[in-house]
């Protein structure tokens, strides 16, 4: 009996480590938008608004990015990360 309850905690312990390994730390998501906002990718679409529709696209992804901000002041990281990356896929930066 001792033996089941002590794999199960070690296996319990195991998965409790693994995702705690997996998850998006303040620093990664911090950084994940600082390379949005230093991107040249980034810098090219907030500089080359010429029309309403460039102008809708860059409040938009703002907006996005302002929604990731929030998530990370929420300490909800992880949702914070895949926005990030959401933003970082969007606009091409690699």
């Amino acid at each position: 009996m001792n033996k089941i309850l002590m794999v199960s905690i070690i296996t319990m312990l195991s998965l409790v480590s693994a995702q705690a390994a997996l998850a998006c730390t303040q620093e990664e998501a911090t950084a994940k938008m600082g390379k949005i906002f230093q991107s040249p990718e980034y810098q090219a679409l907030t500089g080359g608004i010429k029309t309403a529709e460039d102008a809708a696209k860059v409040t938009a992804l703002n907006q996005k990015v302002n929604d990731a901000g929030k998530l990370l002041a929420e300490q909800k990281r992880d949702e914070a990360c895949a926005k990030y990356d959401e933003v970082i896929k969007e606009i091409g930066i690699k």
